[in-house]
This record gives structure tokens, C-alpha cells and sequence, in this order.
């Protein structure tokens, strides 16, 4: 008697786990048929220099794999600014050599300002102009005086970054700047940041290498 209830629970044990495949009895490992198959599941998680990380899922259910996977990018992560290239000034140029980014209006160029009476106020938001030399920028707008020193400034002056420091990007990434919201021609001693140029003949004996770096969608150059 106690055989036969042992007989009938393991039936209705068998029943209950079909569902998922507890008591399957045909060839191969965890069952066989259409979605006889097991389901198993394994996450891997990596990490780049910086802050950027990706996550990848695979599931594997009746013999079919699937992969899914997150990623958010980031200083030297899993996505990054392409390394920028020098700009120096075209030499037909004439005043007209300071590059205003994010000027451009209805599909046009982006504008370049007259160094010598302009600047170029370039907000968080919305479309940079060129305004007159005596007229600040509205706070928190990037403020471009200056990007090149001889087309730029006045003779024994510099395209100084005051407050700024450079930013060195993880390999295959642009660099960048830290702190930096104006630039302004002023004397080399008066530069308490970074030195801007456009080529290795403009820096210091001190920081003789002209090095790219992006900032505000402009690509531009500091002594390093």
C-alpha cells in the first residue's frame, strides 16, 4: 500500500515539473524537444580606464543563445571623443581667422570673427555669435578672444586660457581641458593657465609641443 502512494507521487511529481523540465526522460541533458531544452543565463561586466563600462547577458533556452548587452561610455570607457588635429590659421585669412563653433545658421558655414574687433560668444545652448570686442558674453558662455597667437594677439602676446588646465585623454581618445571658459591675448608672464597655439613654433622653450584638444566643439591647440 505504501509502495502505490509512492508510485502516484512521484507520477504527480513528474507532472507538476514538466513545466520546467524536472522529470524529462528523453536523450540529451535537460530534456528534448521544442522548448524541452534548459534555460541558463551568465552576465559579464567590463570596466575601461575612466568612468565608461559595458554589461553583456547570454541566455541560452532549448539550444538557442541570446545576447544582450549595455554600454555607457565615458572618459577612457566605451566610447569617447575621436583625438582632434591642429588648425592653424589659413594664411588668405585676412582679419577674419578667429573660429567661432556652433555659429552656423539655417544648414550655412560656421563663422569666423574679425579678431580685431570681435569675439566669440558661444553658449551651453543655442548659436554662437560674433559680437563686438567691447561687449562681454553672457555668463557661462565660452568666451573666445583668442585661438592662435600671431593671427590673433598683438605682437609679444599670448593666447592664454586663464584658470585652465590640460586634460590628457585615454589612448585613442581626444584630449581636453579642465576649468577653462575664456581665452585672451595678455603677456606669457601674465598667463596663469594654459598657452594656446596652433603650432610648435608658438610655445615656450618650458612647454615646446603644440598638443590637440577639444573644447566647446573646437578643436585647438595648447603648449604642453
Amino acid at each position: 500500500m505504501k509502495r502505490s502512494w509512492l508510485i502516484a507521487g512521484a507520477v504527480v511529481g513528474c507532472l507538476a515539473g514538466g513545466a520546467v523540465g524536472a522529470c524529462g526522460n528523453g536523450s540529451g541533458s535537460g530534456g528534448s524537444g521544442a522548448g524541452g531544452g534548459s534555460t541558463t543565463a551568465s552576465t559579464s561586466k567590463s570596466t575601461g580606464t575612466g568612468t565608461g563600462s559595458s554589461t553583456t547577458t547570454t541566455t541560452t533556452t532549448g539550444g538557442m543563445t541570446t545576447s544582450t548587452g549595455t554600454g555607457m561610455g565615458g572618459a577612457g570607457g566605451g566610447a569617447c571623443s575621436t583625438p582632434s588635429t591642429l588648425h592653424p590659421p589659413k594664411a588668405d585669412a585676412g582679419a577674419a581667422t578667429l573660429y567661432c563653433p556652433f555659429s552656423a545658421v539655417d544648414g550655412g558655414s560656421n563663422l569666423y570673427c574679425n579678431n580685431t574687433t570681435e569675439h566669440c560668444c558661444e553658449p551651453k545652448m543655442g548659436t554662437a555669435t560674433c559680437d563686438p570686442a567691447a561687449t562681454p558674453c553672457a555668463p557661462m558662455d565660452m568666451d573666445w578672444q583668442c585661438e592662435d597667437p600671431v593671427a590673433d594677439c598683438p605682437s609679444g602676446q599670448v593666447c592664454c586660457a586663464p584658470g585652465a588646465t590640460f586634460g590628457q585623454g585615454a589612448p585613442g581618445c581626444a584630449n581636453f581641458a579642465h576649468t577653462m571658459s575664456k581665452t585672451q591675448c595678455m603677456t606669457a608672464a601674465a598667463c596663469t593657465g594654459m598657452i594656446m597655439c596652433t603650432n610648435n613654433s608658438e610655445c615656450p622653450a618650458a612647454t615646446p609641443t603644440c598638443t590637440p584638444f577639444k573644447k566647446a566643439g573646437n578643436q585647438v591647440g595648447a603648449c604642453q
